[in-house]
């Protein structure tokens, strides 16, 4: 029997409606008849479920997704109703959830543009939180997305969505074969690079990634490792080098810059430990106070703290250097001391046949080594004064100069700044 509206799922399930459809399935409007409440009921394809190895490990897959969200048990994830094989479309698999209204982060992002700092802190919160459950139960998300992040009703209550390529890591030791060798799971914009070469050995760590994707979307409107290609993508995120977003949005705090440079880190070890923490760090970013080291792994608190100690020692040289520098430019640049004569002395008179006069010379001016400022500032470089010249009448004096400072990052506005400010609730 074809999926059409008023077919039934279930002895209490009806259709009612479809809601969307992808290469890998369809979502459902329908009704629950017994409890008399909107259900979303999602299905996979036809298509997908024969590509497969075996029916089986599809049939696996859609299981996995329905029983990790329902061990979670938190109020923002979406909730599992009922889950089986239906005689619709010859026994495809489906599972029975919560109905929402609203729209998922994507589409939002769409629409509106970047949200405003706050509100990302309230997505990145909620979103951890969940996490942090999944990921005391063993299981790790691996899609974590704006995609996958729906903003329910007018409240734009947060509910973490689809946990079909969910891996649980608990130790299970037994064969699977729901991923196949060379089998990469996931969205490339939002994984880590240990996630595309040992797609089997991940772990929580690519979910700390893809959030610190989410985040920098959710703020700027841009990815930080850009690429037409799964391969591009991986290449700019294994050199870890993106756009700072203190230069796309000058109006956040430096402090932003830090917590990306960390959970970016080409290194997993020198990243947040926790979700929880890189939440809870974020949210101290956004609020321009200093990252808690509580929130990095032990490495990556002896890395910062080595990091800091560098940076005292590099500041106090270059005082030193600047110091040495003016001191030298002082003593090169006074006039020669002059020989000392007594009072009384008749002055030396000396009698020079007439030369006519020597054509007058033009000299440049040179400026005393600046120090380097920050583009706000002004700095005012003052010449040195010339020694006396005899033979030579004397040239004007030279006069003061004034560098303007220039900003060193381009003044772009957020469009952003436009959007209405959202209350999203966790």
């Amino acid at each position: 029997m074809d999926l059409r509206p008023d077919a039934l799922v279930t002895h209490n399930v009806q259709l009612v409606r479809r809601l969307a459809e992808g290469g890998m399935g369809s979502v459902w409007l329908g009704r629950h008849l017994a409890l008399e409440m909107p259900v979303a009921v999602k299905f996979m394809s036809r298509s997908t479920y024969l590509s497969q190895t075996a029916p089986t490990a599809a049939e696996e897959r859609f299981t996995r997704e329905a029983r990790a969200a329902a061990q979670i048990h938190h109020p923002n994830v979406v909730q599992i109703l009922d889950f089986g094989c239906s005689s619709l479309e010859g026994g495809m698999p489906y599972i029975v959830m919560e109905y929402l209204e609203g729209e998922d982060l994507e589409r939002y992002l769409e629409r509106h543009g970047p949200l405003e700092p706050e509100d990302v802190v309230s997505v990145v919160l909620t979103v951890a939180s969940v996490l942090e459950k999944a990921h005391e139960l063993g299981i790790v998300h691996r899609d974590i997305k704006p995609e996958n992040v729906f903003l329910q009703g007018p409240e734009r209550v947060v509910k973490v969505l689809d946990f079909g390529v969910a891996k649980d890591v608990r130790g299970d030791t037994a064969p699977r074969r729901t991923t196949e060798d060379g089998e990469v799971l996931g969205t490339p914009f939002f994984m880590s690079p240990e996630q595309f070469v040992n797609p089997k050995g991940v772990d929580r760590r690519c979910d700390l990634w893809a959030l610190a994707v989410l985040a920098y979307e959710s703020l700027l409107g841009r990815m930080p490792f850009p690429g037409d290609t799964p391969t591009a993508i991986f290449l700019a995120a294994t050199r870890g080098t993106f756009e700072l977003p203190t230069r796309v949005r000058p109006d956040l705090p430096q402090t932003v810059d830090a917590w990306f440079r960390i959970a970016f880190a080409t290194d997993p070890a020198r990243r947040f430990s926790s979700a929880r923490a890189m939440a809870d760090a974020f949210a101290r970013a956004i609020a321009n106070r200093p990252l808690d080291s509580d929130a990095l792994t032990p490495l990556a608190t002896r890395i910062a703290h080595m990091e800091r100690k560098w940076d005292r020692r590099r500041a106090a040289l270059s005082v030193a250097l600047v110091a040495a520098a003016m001191a030298l430019a002082a003593f090169f640049g006074r006039a020669p001391m002059e020989p000392s004569t007594p009072a009384n002395a008749e002055p030396l008179r000396l009698e020079l046949p007439a030369e006519p006069s020597p054509p007058a010379t033009a000299h440049a001016e040179s400026t005393a080594p600046g120090d380097v400022v920050e583009a706000s500032e002004k700095m005012d470089v003052v010449t040195a004064p010339e020694p006396p010249q005899r033979a030579v009448p004397a040239s004007p004096s030279p006069r003061s100069q004034r560098t303007e400072g220039t900003s060193r990052r381009a003044s772009t506005t957020s469009s952003s700044r436009n959007a209405p400010s959202l209350f999203f609730m966790r």
